[in-house]
């Protein structure tokens, strides 16, 4: 029985953690249109999801649209365009994986930012130049962890964003 108890916990815990503010009360769903509305690119990306690749995403519009199944509940649509590939993006999004853009060289998460809590964005703020190729923020630290000048040395990887 207890190791059913277990496996039932690891089981709600790890789906748990992939919707941590997607679904939200119009306060917050508003608050969080009112940011987006503000910016013109953000970066979608789930740092602890398998094969999930940082999208640079150019907006076109936000909408905060009713969550069918739960009353007084509401999420974020965005409509826009990945920079990276030219692919039209439209969907519903989830606040722990939104990421502003605070300067050309460092990001903000947009949960952070709204004060959400409990939260695990899964990474810490990261260079949204490298996003091309899968040259993550682990590869940046680790080439400045020994010297090398990241952005110099991959020129390649960099997407200059607009």
């Amino acid at each position: 029985m207890k190791k059913l108890l277990l496996l039932c916990t690891l089981f709600i815990s790890t789906f748990a953690l992939a919707d941590q503010w997607y679904v939200l009360d119009i306060d917050t769903a508003s608050r969080a249109k009112q940011l987006l509305d503000k910016q013109k690119n953000i970066i979608l990306w789930c740092a602890c999801c398998t094969n999930d690749p940082k999208q640079n995403i150019q907006l076109q519009e936000v909408n905060v649209l009713p969550y069918e199944g739960i009353a007084n509940s509401y999420y974020i649509k965005i409509k826009g365009r990945n920079i990276t590939t030219n692919a039209v993006v439209e969907e519903g999004i989830d606040l722990a994986y939104v990421h502003l853009l605070k300067n050309k060289k460092k990001t903000r998460n947009l949960a952070e930012v709204l004060k959400l809590s409990p939260l695990d964005p899964c990474t810490p703020a990261f260079d949204p130049r490298a996003i091309a190729l899968n040259y993550n923020w682990k590869q940046l630290m680790y080439d400045q962890l020994n010297g090398y000048t990241s952005l110099r040395r991959q020129k390649t990887f960099l997407v200059e964003l607009p």
